[in-house]
């Protein structure tokens, strides 16, 4: 599955911290929230970035009224929109 998004149409939302804590748990203060997007699955995509590696972790939530971690999904930015990866690709990619 490819996850659009409108570049052109950033939802100015206050920073979704708690989801990046849940992920990233000790390690949540070396990012920083960069934007986020609506897309073309009904779901807000959150964009935070790495202060050393300078790359990015992408995170959406199934549920938006409830954070359970098992509907975190996790992309990666590819030709044409976000590709769909797994949690451990995504840690990885982000801290390498």
């Amino acid at each position: 599955m490819l996850l659009k998004i409108d570049k052109n149409q950033p939802v100015f939302t206050i920073p979704d911290w708690h989801l990046l804590e849940m992920v990233m748990k000790e390690q949540a203060p070396d990012f920083m929230f960069m934007c986020a997007y609506h897309t073309s699955e009904n779901t807000t995509l959150n964009l935070f970035k790495h202060r050393d590696t300078r790359r990015y972790i992408n995170i959406t939530r199934a549920n938006r009224y409830e954070y359970i971690p098992e509907s975190f999904c996790f992309w990666e930015f590819s030709t044409g929109g976000y590709a769909q990866i797994s949690k451990e690709d995504a840690i990885h990619h982000v801290l390498s």
